[in-house]
């Protein structure tokens, strides 16, 4: 069976983003380090079809499934720094989207840190998510801004420390420098994602 939709009613993420999941899943399958019988265990039934399932970059497919799968990821990878592996997690796809060159949104140039980072951040959050409102409020500081999620009671924690990489991997490429980044869930259907040059 294929889950992945072109137009779903559920909240959904794109394949482009998805697919790593079940890829390091089944990665982590294929050295022994999980057995099927405890991915039976963790998982739901629509999770196991998508394992086995090829993702479509352009489908869409549920952000409870990858929500519970990187869940998952976290506890077999991350040891005792859970956020910590999220948040590289992130950075790492902003990594590997930036380098496949279907994000032309992601590439380096010499506009302004904050306005940029915005802008990028805000037009691939459409591409990624079929739900959620991301909003760029700059700050007086242009290495300081602010980028709010509103309709965010869908999102998982998982995906807002990884978007919290995400933003730090966009921010050092455009800036040339690092750049922190904090996020914080302010209500259940918003998050804030703040940057402070370091």
């Amino acid at each position: 069976m294929r889950f992945g939709v072109k137009s779903p009613s559920t909240p959904s993420m794109k394949g482009t983003v998805f697919q790593s999941a079940p890829e390091d899943l089944n990665r982590l399958v294929r050295e022994g380090r999980i057995g099927r019988d405890a991915l039976e265990l963790r998982l739901e039934a629509i999770d196991l079809e998508l394992l086995d399932e090829k993702v479509q970059p352009t489908d869409w497919y549920p952000i409870a499934s990858y929500a519970r799968m990187v869940e998952l990821l976290a506890e077999l990878e991350g040891g005792a720094d859970r956020e910590a592996y999220l948040i590289s997690r992130g950075a790492r796809a902003a990594a590997r989207l930036s380098a496949t060159g279907t994000y032309q949104q992601l590439a380096s140039t010499s506009e302004q840190l904050g306005p940029r980072v915005g802008k990028i951040v805000i037009t691939v959050a459409k591409l990624f998510y079929n739900f959620s409102s991301w909003h760029f409020d700059p700050g007086d500081d242009l290495a300081q801004y602010t980028i709010r999620v509103e309709d965010a009671r869908a999102l998982p924690e998982v995906n807002r420390f990884a978007a919290q990489g995400f933003i730090a991997f966009v921010s050092e490429r455009v800036g040339g420098r690092p750049v922190q980044i904090t996020s914080e869930r302010t209500r259940p259907d918003q998050v804030v994602f703040r940057a402070h040059r370091g």
